[in-house]
């Protein structure tokens, strides 16, 4: 620790009127407190006054003649009694004059320290104060009671622009955000400034993604496979990290893509060579083309086809287990047999679809990643083949009835996203809307009753499968619905059901005799939660929409008024899953400024949509079941052998006189509605 000295130091008495604050301060910024006007009185000149002097250093140009670096709240003190008119700016007040930077330094940091601890912000703004005065480091990490490379931290993150500095002395970031804005360029970290001032707060993964379009880390898994010699070699400029903490970054990212793409050459032409269409980028985003798809997963298959798969993916495990304990780099053989064994497995998963493109990109954790797909046309003949197998044994009598219920028409407009948002989206949907049912017992029990009429009545095989929203064969128990379950979606249901288990096991009754002996109130709540966690609608692809699925829980939807934004909204993890175009368009949905926000990473992209859907309490349409709105003169298709016999064109049942039938006009007594029926 820097001690002050009597040889640093020398006695003053100074006018009140030539002393001001010094920005070396770390209490500069903070207003005078509510205890200011009781030191003020022990400072009158009439009571005990000053008994420790303020230490000061000599002003600068534009300052006064002395800046207090200890005593701020003794020289607020005398400024209280100024305004009251009890002393003037002549009065003589004692001083200690820093005659050396080190006595400085050791004033302006050290001697705050010692009596209430200083936040760190403001430790910040003194160390840039500091800088001013033209101390080295040395000296600083002296006042600061710290080593060098701590005290180079420090020196870094004040070097950042004003508006940072101020908006993590704020509370809108912490440390760790600060260091990483501090390595932008000035203009950027005013933008993270005046993002975190717009949106309340900055989290690390928004900067961090500005500061990863400014290089590839030298210890990246690109640079790792092209070799930073090489990439030096071709060019590649590289810079140290500001404050020591990073690898050095290799800034030509375009240099070092290339450099990639010229080394798996090779690669891509083995697999051109096998028929496939070759897609390789080095960014996040793939130039593959929209005809390709991933193969759907396929639930019945052969002992042969199982056999298959897994000696394929044992051969695949082996391969990369081998290049993970390998002590020397990687070659490209290496490379060119994993993607032989990962291609080995894409067949054996597909068949009887072929594979028909290759995706080579750079992973997360390994300088390679491979994935392949097949096409569209391929999965639609494959459905189509499978729909068409009928067992022999089935009799016209038990098949499926569905062409006798009335259709409910669906219209789903999945435009504005992909696949896999797609398939998230409508996951986490139908979790709402678990939740929302299991509040409500009575569309729990007609959903549950209507689907044993259409079974029991209708005469519909339970495993016939029927695009119905409630399985309620009970493919579905507990630990399928636990599977994936939300905080605060549908995680309550499953706590819920456990509870009961839990109930049920301690009885040690039959489970008949233990419902019966539930109170109706809980026999209530668990038919409701059970009907809850029995419904199960996934949507794979955009052009696999289940409609009939759908209009049921449209149906109940209205009846308890679902809306997923009373539980969940999405975060920029989930808004990741779609396109940067696809995000620009929500943007715009919610009025912001998308010329601005094209320039944003797509992660930082993300996290600004879900924060905005949130603060206006907007979301998707594909996180809702209600219909589309259709553009204006066009109606949705229908398929003539899905029609219903005896509905005209307006959905309206005719009778036989010609007259039509009003659900309103019906009795409401149910034995009144049998006897009809009887009566007919």
């Amino acid at each position: 620790m820097t001690i002050l000295t009597s040889s640093q130091l020398k006695p003053l008495s100074v006018r009140l009127g030539d002393l001001d604050i010094a920005p070396e301060n770390p209490r500069y910024l903070e207003p005078a407190d509510d205890q200011i006007p009781d030191l003020a009185e022990s400072l009158d000149p009439k009571g005990p006054g000053l008994l420790v002097p303020l230490l000061v250093r000599p002003g600068a140009k534009s300052e006064k003649p002395f800046m207090a670096l200890d005593g701020r709240r003794r020289l607020l003190a005398y400024r209280h009694l100024l305004a009251t008119d009890t002393i003037n700016e002549a009065l003589e007040i004692p001083v200690l004059l820093c005659e050396t930077k080190d006595a400085v330094a050791a004033a302006a940091i050290t001697s705050n320290i010692a009596r209430l601890p200083v936040k760190q912000a403001d430790l910040i703004l003194a160390v840039r104060a500091l800088l001013g005065q033209k101390l080295k480091p040395e000296q600083i990490a002296r006042a600061l009671c710290v080593e060098l490379a701590v005290a180079r931290r420090y020196i870094g993150v004040a070097k950042a622009h004003n508006e940072a500095l101020l908006a993590f002395r704020d509370g809108l970031f912490d440390f760790a955000v600060l260091k990483l804005i501090a390595r932008l360029s000035p203009t950027e970290q005013a933008k993270m400034a005046g993002h975190a001032r717009a949106n309340g707060r900055l989290t690390t993964y928004f900067v961090q993604d500005y500061l990863d379009d400014a290089g590839l880390s030298a210890l990246s898994p690109l640079i790792d496979f092209v070799g930073l010699d090489t990439y030096r070699g071709a060019g590649g400029r590289t810079t140290s990290d500001l404050l020591g903490e990073l690898p050095d970054t290799c800034v030509d990212i375009d240099i070092a893509h290339t450099l990639w793409r010229e080394k798996i050459e090779p690669l891509k032409a083995l697999f051109e060579e096998k028929g496939l269409s070759v897609f390789v980028t080095a960014t996040e985003e793939s130039d593959l083309e929209e005809i390709y798809a991933n193969a759907p997963y396929r639930y019945k298959r052969s002992k042969d086809e199982k056999a298959a798969i897994v000696e394929t993916r044992t051969v695949r495990d082996a391969t990369l287990q081998a290049m993970r304990a390998s002590e020397s780099p990687l070659g490209l053989d290496q490379w060119r047999e994993l993607a032989l064994a990962q291609y080995e497995v894409s067949a054996a998963e597909f068949a009887p679809m072929p594979v028909r493109a290759m995706l080579v990109s750079v992973g997360s954790r390994q300088a390679l990643d491979f994935d392949f797909y097949t096409m569209d046309a391929d999965i639609e003949a494959w459905r189509a083949a499978d729909a068409a197998l009928v067992p022999e044994n089935t009799s016209e009598s038990s098949r499926p009835q569905a062409d006798i219920i009335p259709r409910r028409p669906v219209v789903i407009d999945t435009s504005d996203r992909g696949h896999a948002f797609h398939r998230a989206a409508t996951d986490i949907t139908v979790r709402g809307f678990r939740r929302a049912l299991a509040d409500n017992f009575m569309p729990a029990l007609k959903l549950q009753i209507s689907t044993l009429f259409q079974q029991v009545v209708l005469v519909e095989r339970p495993n016939g499968g029927l695009d119905r929203a409630l399985a309620v064969q009970c493919s579905r128990n507990v630990q399928a619905a636990g599977y994936g379950a939300v905080d605060g979606v549908d995680k309550a249901i499953v706590d819920r059901l456990l509870a009961y288990r839990e109930a049920f096991l301690e009885s040690g009754l039959r489970p008949y005799p233990w419902v019966s002996s539930l109170p109706f109130a809980q026999i209530q709540d668990l038919l409701a939660q059970m009907t809850a966690a029995s419904v199960s609608v996934v949507e794979e692809r955009t052009d696999i929409v289940r409609r009939a699925a759908r209009a049921e829980l449209q149906e109940v939807g209205e009846e308890i008024d679902f809306d997923l934004r009373t539980y969940w909204y999405p975060d920029g993890t989930f808004y990741a899953k779609c396109t940067k175009p696809q995000l620009l368009v929500y943007a715009a949905s919610m009025d912001c400024d998308v010329e601005e926000l094209a320039g944003f990473k797509k992660a930082a992209l993300a996290s600004f949509v879900a924060e905005t859907a949130v603060r206006k309490e907007w979301q998707p349409s594909a996180f809702s079941f209600a219909n589309a709105e259709l553009p204006e003169g066009e109606v949705e298709a229908v398929d003539e052998d899905e029609a219903v016999e005896g509905e005209d064109a307006d959905g309206d049942e005719d009778n036989e006189d010609g007259g039509e039938t009003e659900g309103d006009d019906a009795s409401d007594d149910p034995e009144a509605s049998v006897e009809a029926i009887a009566a007919e």
